[in-house]
């Protein structure tokens, strides 16, 4: 028997947190709805962990979702997600750089900004991470997620 999420979906709280998505002609209810649900299978809709003693798994949640409308819209739009260093007319010349990033999944946390507040936001509360000490005069040992 599986819990159910701990949050659900309010188009009126998301929009007025993120007023680029306030059209809902070409946002739909049902639509963000479906990427918040989406959003809960990168980052878990639970009422637990260290997202929710932050408080922050809500803002997490509508994150994801302003991340991946911005995503589909851009793909919808025929856009690809990256940076352009330099282009040029005459002979068609373009350059594209990615963003900096260590692993594919930070790289496509960077293709929105919303994606990129989500990551600096993830990156911030688990800079703790979980710390296991032994006992006095021994050295402990930490983990965070590879982060040191």
């Amino acid at each position: 028997m599986s819990c159910p999420p701990a949050f659900q979906y309010n188009d009126a709280q998301f929009r007025a947190q993120f007023p680029a998505f306030s059209d809902a002609t070409a946002y739909p209810q049902a639509t963000l709805s479906q990427y918040f649900t989406t959003g809960g299978m990168y980052v878990a809709n639970s009422n637990y962990g260290y997202l929710a003693q932050a408080g922050a798994t809500l803002t997490c949640l509508y994150l994801l979702t302003a991340h991946l409308a911005q995503l589909a819209t851009q793909i919808a739009d025929g856009q690809t997600p990256v940076i352009v260093s330099a282009s040029s007319i005459d002979k068609i010349s373009v350059t594209l750089e990615p963003p900096p990033a260590t692993s594919a999944w930070e790289y496509w946390f960077q293709t929105t900004a919303y994606g990129s507040q989500l990551l600096a936001m993830l990156e911030g509360l688990s800079v703790g991470g979980f710390h296991v000490a032994g006992s006095i005069g021994r050295q402990g040992f930490g983990f965070n997620g590879g982060r040191y």
